[in-house]
């Protein structure tokens, strides 16, 4: 297998995660804007983002940058909605909804793309790689330095 940088470990991983992302907002129900599908929620994903930060050379987070949405799903709602009048523009016709409970059941998507994208078992294989090299040049290193320090 070729050397892969931390970087490299942390756009792979994100790419990975984005997708699975996708995959489990389509598979709920919702679509992605564009797919123009009547009657079913457009799920505005042109926002979600994800991205790695590194920490000098070394990896140290995927992060998830997205629209509210996402988050409002992933979350789900519990709130009561005021009182309040709607016009209907065509008619002219004005009504009055009354206060009511709005519940929106929490869907998981971030958790399960998580886990479902196998982000995690690639980043601990991958930098556990990287590590193990890491040390077993440093362990060499520090044996044929021995050697030649040694006063015997």
């Amino acid at each position: 297998m070729a050397d892969k940088t931390e970087k490299e470990i942390g756009e792979h991983a994100a790419r990975m995660v984005r997708t699975q992302l996708m995959t489990e907002i389509t598979s709920s129900g919702l679509t992605i804007s564009g797919d123009n599908n009547y009657g079913r929620y457009d799920f505005p994903t042109s926002k979600t983002v994800m991205k790695y930060r590194m920490a000098g050379d070394e990896l140290d987070a995927i992060l998830l940058s997205a629209g509210r949405h996402i988050f409002i799903q992933h979350f789900g709602v519990e709130n009561m909605r005021k009182e309040h009048t709607v016009r209907i523009k065509k008619t002219g016709t004005e009504f009055t909804r009354r206060a009511h409970p709005f519940i929106l059941k929490a869907r998981n998507m971030i958790d399960d793309a998580i886990i479902n994208s196998g982000a995690l078992e690639y980043i601990a294989d991958e930098l556990t790689e990287i590590k193990t090299d890491v040390v077993l040049n440093y362990t060499k290193l520090g044996i044929s330095n021995h050697g030649k320090n040694s006063t015997r």
